[in-house]
């Protein structure tokens, strides 16, 4: 499975070197994708970049059965973009958590550039439906990726850098 800056997701079968499936992830795909195994089947949790999408943009945050390519689940938020000489994107641009233990059924994903240029969002959603279990909003967008850390009875805590050098 791979992305691409143009916006594809694909499937490649090295055993018979031919494309399985292939779909387009709506713009540039820079984090890299998540799989999760469930039942026997691979389901990938992505998101897109605002970039070839101008100024400002729709995020996809997706669950995608990696057998079929068909989507499971897509979540959309509006994001921005900083074009120009030094352009700067927003959305999905840092590798999604998945839970574990207690929170097992939870994907928490990082905006940049939601809800104002210099802010984002830090966002669960249940992997079986793309329902929002919860939502903050952060006073500076993050890159990093969020890092998901564990208490000795499996109650998550979420670890973030934000663009302005705080951590949460």
């Amino acid at each position: 499975f791979f992305a691409d800056n143009n916006g594809y997701l694909q499937c490649y079968n090295i055993a018979t070197r031919r494309t399985e499936w292939w779909i387009h992830n709506y713009d540039d795909t820079d984090a890299t994708l998540t799989l999760q195994e469930d039942a026997g089947v691979p389901f990938l949790y992505t998101g897109n970049e605002v970039d070839l999408q101008g100024d400002k943009g729709l995020v996809h945050l997706r669950k995608i059965n990696g057998l079929t390519g068909a989507v499971v689940w897509d979540r959309t938020y509006p994001c921005y973009s900083v074009r120009g000489a030094h352009p700067v994107n927003g959305g999905m641009l840092s590798t999604p958590a998945m839970g574990k233990n207690n929170d097992s059924d939870i994907v928490i994903f990082s905006l940049s550039r939601y809800g104002g240029l210099s802010r984002g969002l830090l966002v669960a959603l249940r992997k079986s439906d793309g329902t929002s279990v919860w939502e903050s909003p952060l006073p500076y967008y993050a890159w990093s990726s969020p890092l998901d850390l564990y208490d000795p009875l499996g109650n998550m805590f979420v670890f973030l850098a934000d663009s302005h050098g705080q951590v949460m």
